[in-house]
């Protein structure tokens, strides 16, 4: 495989499936839908690509017991597990999707991964924008605690049960040894028998299914499925070329993705914008920033977070540069911006309005030109909700006749109705087919 460069991941975004390496013959991971299941006789280590991955490798060489029964120590070197570790890490990196452990696997200190805390929540792991927890499988329904350590890159990072899962003792032990014994033998050298491997390590159905969801997210995070649509579609629907960039400054790159850029990363600017609009200058521009962290799909706590919030600043930064790209020409910028996010941004988004000066020394400046060059003018900014105030209403038709320039006005200014208030109606509840009428309160 070739090195993978340290945040992106190459998927192949057909077909929704995940490879699962490094699983038990015939165990949890056979027999489901979109599932590839390897293996020992396929030899995970063999696994090309193209689907993202969840992977476990073999852990024996890499645990408490790694140099062999204490009977018989040292029959083995520590790590030596025929670069089953390695290949598994390198094809999360490049692949994307999640990497399971036991904890304390002395494989994160080899690999220089760090060590996620005990109490649970995913930290960064390494250089390569990879995250690592800590997590009890015993709240799952595994049998016993079994901590586990994840690595997981390009995948989205689920809120699971943190924490140590209640002392559990085996009856048995308990009964034959005491409490002592029992408390530090635990629950997995109880079981014995034939199958006794295969019961210690078979991962709860619970905890697979959350495993297989975390990789299935890398398919719409992949760094290309964008340019495939952008730059390869548009041309077929438009017939015009498509353009597919990165919006991030640095700093909202950090915060996103956790890590410092590749070295071939380059921040976008004004220039990047008209080059993607072929040099020319569009009239109506349109705006959908992703909408993810204002959504009610994501808990308010994780919403605040410093990666969504990153996301959230999308919605700024794609109206700075379009009004930047164009500010110096000759018409000024774009006549319409068409902006399009979910409802939720309202209140989610509040806090990105904030500004000593929201309306800007040159906007009232803007608007009269704008008026001076049109036929006609539709003023339709509702009432207050929840309220009939009819001595604001004039307020504002004021500010808004200072704005436009009494001289203008004359026969201009319209509307699609009057509220209680005395202001004009919003077009948005108004039914298709109203006629513009002078607006009386400017023609007095």
């Amino acid at each position: 495989m070739t090195a993978p460069s340290p945040c992106n991941v190459d998927i192949y975004c057909g077909g929704g499936a995940v490879a699962a390496l490094f699983v038990e013959s015939n165990g949890c991971y056979f027999g489901l839908p979109d599932v590839d299941p390897w293996d020992e006789q396929r030899d995970a280590r063999l696994y090309a690509g193209p689907h993202p991955v969840v992977a476990h490798p073999p852990c024996q060489r890499w645990g408490r017991f790694w140099h062999g029964s204490t009977r018989k120590p040292h029959q083995f070197s520590l790590g030596e597990d025929g670069g089953c570790f390695a290949s598994a890490l390198e094809t999360v990196r490049r692949f994307g999707g999640v990497l399971e452990h036991p904890k304390d696997s002395h494989a994160w200190a080899t690999f220089g991964l760090n060590r996620p805390p005990v109490s649970g929540g995913w930290v960064k792991a390494d250089d390569f924008c990879g995250w690592t927890c800590c997590v009890y499988q015993g709240h799952y329904g595994h049998f016993s605690g079994k901590p586990t350590w994840l690595y997981a890159k390009g995948v989205d990072l689920p809120e699971l049960v943190w924490g140590k899962t209640e002392q559990r003792l085996h009856p048995v032990a308990l009964e034959r040894y005491g409490y002592e014994k029992a408390r530090r033998i635990g629950m997995m050298a109880m079981i014995g028998g034939k199958n006794k491997t295969r019961i210690r390590n078979a991962t709860p159905k619970p905890f697979r299914d959350i495993l297989l969801a975390m990789a299935r997210s890398a398919l719409v995070r992949a760094n290309y499925v964008e340019p495939l649509r952008t730059e390869r579609v548009l041309p077929l629907l438009a017939g015009v070329p498509g353009t597919c960039l990165d919006m991030f400054d640095r700093e909202q790159y950090l915060d996103f993705h956790g890590c410092e850029p590749p070295a071939d990363w380059r921040e976008a600017g004004p220039d990047a914008i008209r080059r993607a609009a072929g040099g020319e200058r569009p009239h109506i521009v349109f705006l959908s920033a992703p909408c993810k962290g204002f959504s009610g799909l994501l808990s308010e706590t994780r919403s605040k977070t410093g990666k969504y919030q990153a996301l959230n600043r999308l919605t700024l930064r794609g109206v700075w540069l379009m009004l930047e790209a164009w500010a110096d020409h000759d018409d000024g910028p774009p006549e319409l911006i068409v902006f399009e996010n979910v409802p939720r941004i309202a209140t989610r988004g509040r806090h990105l309005l904030h500004h000593s000066d929201p309306v800007g020394p040159l906007n009232d400046s803007h608007i009269s030109q704008a008026v001076g060059m049109s036929d006609l003018v539709l003023a339709g900014w509702g009432a207050n909700p929840g309220t009939v105030n009819k001595t604001r209403w004039p307020q504002i038709a004021q500010r808004v006749a200072y704005v436009l320039g009494s001289g203008l006005l004359g026969s201009k200014v319209h509307c699609l109705g009057l509220n209680a208030d005395g202001s004009p109606k919003h077009p948005l509840y108004l039914p298709r087919g109203v006629k513009p009428v002078l607006l009386e309160a400017f023609h007095a």
